[in-house]
């Protein structure tokens, strides 16, 4: 990549950029007493991580509440420490990825140099909110099989949760509203909203959770859940890993389909590089980072060979090539050719068509040679002979076999750096870079087919994380994150092919090293060409925002703002629309728009494609699109705990997206209230045009619109034009205000009972 891009982007993600505001972290809180179960004030209560040498360090308010929030995943040893009391240790506490742990302290009356040490009290239950829930640790990622080694696919381990890949389904939600976080920041695209390429290596990730109900109102655009991602950080000792995971044909057997054609076990190789390492940052007699500074990198190369399966198609033989269709066998039967230019009877058929009458060639089963197209022939030229026999009853079904190979490298590189700035500030950055090529030969060998290629190369995405404990009662978070992906698909000529037999409009739209796809019924459907193309698509998303969290007596309360900017850029050069099709209709028995004649169009469609009429034919030239949309929201959170058993969970959020804008104002629309753009001309008589026509005025309906003289309203519009002003046909919506009410109860203590209510309102996915 470019250094000029780096920089660029590091220089956003520093300035402008992001934040997605999520839960990376979790917290221990509770109430401190003494034996005789009355309050304790002003203790010092630190949570030192032994890995990293770090203490986050609080004390207890009036009424003995504590709370030591931003504690990234890991074990923990919780110390308490008040003069006139033995000093409280609990070790090897567990926190995860958005965990609130209620740990209530029983001190007791004793010198300060004794300790009392407590070696099983982590709590097995979420008692303070409604939210629900799965953690996915790293035993479980590092341990479970995974042959795409995606971390992403291991949420169907979480209940509620359906689908898999982009389509994921969370809560019985919307596949297209489901937020990915990485530590913090979205790393979803705007079109769409899908998940980008951008998700970490398997060996670089943490944990992650799946929030499937109770969610706070610090979250909005989802439908049904998020999931938030954590990566790994590193810690007071050196730790690495080394890799790699192979796949390779020997292992496999032969698939039955292709030992049923006699084609024997294909190639196959695949092979995954990878190492981790992590650590303090340290420069010999210059600096030390332990219990400070800390870093963690990962790297990530897959590179994958294959050979294709054999792909059977049915190509003409030499006599069909030259017109003769005497000897052209489907399923057993021959099938005769009208001649489109023939006789035709005067009167329609009792089926309601006209009947061709004249047979193809005079026995309808020969193209007479003066009346085949020269670009037809042209096209056979690149058509490959039969080179297999062909399936028993046909002439050229299966005739042709051919396997195409392909090839996939990625690169994936992370680094994080975790800094602790003093005892109440710490910075976490975390940079990563993505890329991928993948190219497959084409399936026939014919210069008019195309070798397809996928690449997204300089894919980046950027955290800069900091948080500040103001004071043991205010904590302040800000969070930053940026993403890129650029995605290229598509499909290419070989540089010398020339399409100079084509009709010169072609060369108008296609240029001259492209065709269209040419499709024939015959032999049950062969495309005798495929057309280039390209598709771009950009997607650039910037995050920025910030929380402030307080806690007061019985209330936890956070508030905070996030604002999203989203850009996606395509390209559509060529491709699918780009086609001519060739069937049975131009030499059927029965002229008109006839929905039958398959079976007869595995023979006659060759007829047609000689003769050089076209069921179908659409050119197009490439198209471009420059999309915007920026969301912002903002929200606040009350955490109220009502009695030692009861926490109300009580929030608003307010979201507000913006119309999506093109910077070229390339977006239309149909205005359904616009005057029509259609007039009825004056003197318009209907009932004298039925009589024209030859039909009897009483048995037509007249329309609306001949009736009133007016055509009913509507019309299509262009954004940012003399007809419609504003660059977007969408209407803001600024009082979108979301609640959200949530109950934890605490029974006993093995049982917490939950209620969750709220609102969300849905993005548009960035397209109007």
């Amino acid at each position: 990549m470019p250094t000029k891009r780096v920089f660029r982007f590091i220089f956003v993600l520093l300035s402008v950029a992001a934040i997605a505001l999520a839960q990376t972290s979790g917290s221990i809180g509770g109430v401190i007493k003494d034996q005789t179960g009355a309050l304790v004030p002003n203790a010092s209560i630190v949570a030192m991580n032994p890995d990293t040498g770090v203490p986050s360090k609080v004390t207890s308010l009036a009424d003995g509440k504590y709370l030591i929030n931003n504690l990234a995943p890991g074990k923990y040893d919780l110390t308490v420490e008040v003069p006139g009391f033995k000093n409280y240790l609990s070790k090897g506490i567990e926190v995860h990825v958005s965990d609130k742990l209620v740990i209530d302290i029983s001190l007791q009356i004793g010198e300060s140099r004794d300790t009392v040490t407590i070696t099983d009290e982590a709590p097995l239950l979420r008692t303070e909110d409604a939210q629900t829930g799965e953690v996915i640790n790293n035993t479980f990622i590092a341990n479970l099989p995974q042959l795409n080694r995606n971390p992403f696919a291991l949420l169907a381990l979480s209940g509620d949760v359906a689908g898999s890949g982009n389509s994921v389904a969370l809560n019985g939600g919307r596949t297209l509203s489901v937020d990915y976080y990485v530590d913090g920041g979205v790393v979803n695209s705007g079109q769409g909203n899908n998940l980008t390429n951008q998700t970490p290596s398997m060996d670089a990730v943490a944990e992650f959770k799946v929030v499937t109900s109770g969610i706070s109102a610090e979250f909005g655009r989802i439908s049904g859940g998020y999931v938030t991602l954590v990566t790994k950080s590193g810690t007071n000792a050196y730790h690495g890993s080394l890799y790699e995971y192979m796949f390779n044909d020997m292992f496999n057997a032969n698939a039955w389909a292709q030992n049923a054609i006699g084609n024997p076990k294909v190639h196959f190789r695949q092979n995954d590089y990878g190492f981790t390492a992590g650590g303090p940052v340290t420069l010999p007699k210059i600096y030390s980072g332990k219990n400070r500074t800390f870093f963690f990198i990962d790297n990530e190369y897959l590179k994958k060979t294959q050979a294709g399966s054999i792909t059977l198609a049915g190509v003409p033989n030499d006599l069909e090539r030259s017109g003769d269709l005497s000897k052209s066998f489907y399923q057993g039967k021959l099938y005769p050719a009208y001649d489109p230019d023939g006789p035709q009877s005067a009167q329609p058929a009792a089926n309601g068509f006209y009947e061709r009458l004249g047979l193809l060639g005079g026995d309808g089963y020969h193209v007479p040679a003066s009346r085949i197209s020269p670009v037809a022939i042209a096209i056979l030229g690149f058509v490959p002979k039969p080179n297999r026999p062909a399936t028993a009853g046909s002439s050229s079904l299966n005739d042709y076999g051919f396997a195409s190979s392909s090839k996939l490298d990625t690169f994936r590189f992370g680094a994080r750096i975790d800094e602790n700035l003093s005892a109440s500030q710490r910075l976490n950055i975390r940079y990563s870079t993505y890329s991928s090529n993948q190219a497959a030969t084409p399936t026939m060998e014919n210069q008019l087919y195309t070798s397809n290629v996928a690449q997204s190369n300089g894919g980046i995405s950027g955290n800069i994380n900091y948080t500040w404990t103001a004071t043991p009662t205010m904590i302040v978070d800000i969070r930053n994150s940026a993403t890129f992906q650029p995605i290229l698909t598509g499909a290419t000529h070989d540089p010398s092919f020339n399409n100079s037999f084509l009709p010169a409009i072609y060369q108008k739209y296609l240029g001259t090293n492209d065709i269209q796809t040419i499709t024939n019924s015959f032999m049950n459907g062969t495309n005798y060409a495929q057309p280039g193309s390209v598709a771009v698509t950009n997607s650039t998303s910037y995050n920025l925002g910030g929380t402030v969290t307080k806690i007061l007596a019985r209330h936890t309360m956070k508030a905070g703002y996030e604002y999203r900017r989203y850009y996606d850029n395509f390209l559509n050069a060529g491709g699918s629309t780009n086609t001519t099709n060739f069937m049975t209709d131009p030499v059927f028995r029965y002229q008109g728009d006839w929905g039958n004649g398959a079976v007869e169009g595995r023979v006659n469609g060759m007829a047609s494609f000689l003769l050089g009429i076209n069921d179908r034919n659409n050119v197009a030239q490439p198209t471009t699109r420059a999309m915007n949309t920026n969301y912002v929201g903002a929200f606040f959170q009350d955490d109220w705990k009502v009695s030692s058993k009861l926490t109300l969970n009580l929030g608003m959020r307010w979201d507000n997206e913006r119309p999506t804008t093109e910077r070229g104002d390339k977006i239309y629309f149909w205005d359904a209230s616009h005057p029509s753009l259609f007039p009825v001309i004056p003197g318009y008589s209907f009932t004298n045009a039925v009589k024209a026509a030859g039909l009897d005025p009483a048995t037509i309906p007249v329309p609306d619109w001949a009736k009133s003289g007016q055509f009913d309203p509507g019309a299509v519009m262009l954004t940012n034009s003399k007809e419609f002003k504003a660059r977007s046909p969408q209407s803001p919506h600024n009082l979108q205000f979301a609640p959200r009410i949530g109950l934890a109860y605490q029974l006993d203590k093995k049982t917490v009972v939950r209620a969750f209510g709220g609102k969300m309102f849905l993005g548009t996915t960035g397209n109007p």
